[in-house]
């Protein structure tokens, strides 16, 4: 990742994500933050629901409200998914599906991806944490969803030259 915000926000999430996989076996979409004014990471946890999409669909939203406000220079959102997983044994190929942390990263500068880790749950133990492996990390450059329409510095600029940006 070319941001250094977006890789603490990786690692951040990441490490958070499978800490949760560990000790539940699962784990409810979650964000995180760097904000404008402290530079720190901020949790984004949204209200509770049992449908999970609906959590996250508010997550996007509340970030879409603090980028446009100006009070963000960073954020990511995590959340558990399926993705297909190619496989070959030199004759066949064939897809399986398989579980995925997914984390959408985004910057106020344009940078947006998503970036999977797939993963496998073999269970809790008798201490009642459960044992997850992890396969190869993947990522892809991504639309933007949040910073859609708010105010950035241009970067590189030495005066704080202000733009409007959309993908509208």
């Amino acid at each position: 990742m070319a941001h250094s915000d977006l890789d603490a926000l990786y690692d951040y999430t990441l490490n958070n994500a499978l800490m949760y996989l560990r000790n539940a076996g699962k784990f409810q979409p979650f964000g995180a933050t760097i904000r404008a004014n402290g530079r720190t990471i901020a949790d984004v946890v949204p209200m509770q629901s049992p449908d999970s999409q609906a959590m996250l669909d508010g997550l996007f939203e509340g970030l879409k409200m603090a980028a446009a406000a100006g009070d963000l220079d960073a954020c990511a959102v995590c959340f558990d998914v399926q993705i297909d997983q190619h496989q070959t044994n030199g004759t066949e190929d064939w897809v399986l599906k398989t579980d995925a942390i997914c984390i959408h990263l985004e910057h106020a500068n344009g940078e947006c991806l998503r970036a999977y880790l797939p993963y496998a749950n073999d269970g809790a133990s008798i201490e009642g944490i459960y044992k997850i492996r992890q396969g190869d990390a993947q990522s892809h450059f991504q639309d933007r969803t949040v910073f859609v329409s708010a105010i950035h510095r241009i970067p590189g600029m030495d005066n704080p030259t202000l733009r409007l940006t959309s993908d509208e």
